[in-house]
């Protein structure tokens, strides 16, 4: 038996990506749908489909989140630029 289905089984989630589902996404991104689609279609998120749903590693949610996480303090310097300006 795998590594991956055994941790499934015994329940050792630590050992197993948690996956989520489009609704799952939704929620934890606070997104609608059509969102969730168009990042999809953009090539933006990484999902895999089982039948015809689309399911989310939370790993690569969270690297895409974080990669495109705004720096608060390179916002607020652009615009203390314009300002001067």
């Amino acid at each position: 038996m795998s590594t991956s289905l055994s941790a499934s089984i015994t329940g050792d989630r630590s050992m197993v990506d948690e996956v989520l589902t489009t609704d799952e996404l939704m929620s934890f991104l606070k997104i609608g749908r059509g969102t969730v689609y168009r990042l999809l279609k953009q090539g933006e998120l990484r999902a895999f489909k089982v039948g015809s749903n689309w399911r989310f590693n939370r790993v690569h949610v969270e690297e895409w989140m974080k990669n495109h996480a705004v720096d608060k303090r390179r916002i607020y310097r652009r615009s203390l630029r314009k300002s001067v300006i």
